[in-house]
C-alpha cells in the first residue's frame, strides 16, 4: 500500500487516541462546588429529555419514510 493512502488512517488513529486522552483527563477533573454540581445535574437532565424527544421524532419520521 502506498504511504499516501495510509496517511488518513494514521491521522484518524492519532485523532482517536487524542480524543480518548482528552475525555479521560476531563473525567478526572473535580466537579466543583455544590452549586456547580446542581447546574450540571440540571443540564444533564434537560439534555436527556431533549435527546429522548429527538429520538421519538426521528423514529416517527423514519417509520413514515419507510
Amino acid at each position: 500500500m502506498d504511504i499516501l493512502a495510509l496517511l488518513p488512517i494514521i491521522a484518524g488513529a492519532i485523532a482517536l487516541i487524542y480524543a480518548g486522552y482528552l475525555a479521560i483527563s476531563v473525567m478526572k477533573q473535580d466537579e466543583g462546588n455544590e452549586q456547580m454540581k446542581g447546574i450540571a445535574k440540571a443540564i444533564r437532565e434537560d439534555a436527556k429529555a431533549y435527546l429522548n424527544r429527538q429520538y421519538k421524532t426521528v423514529f416517527a419520521f423514519a417509520i413514515v419514510i419507510a
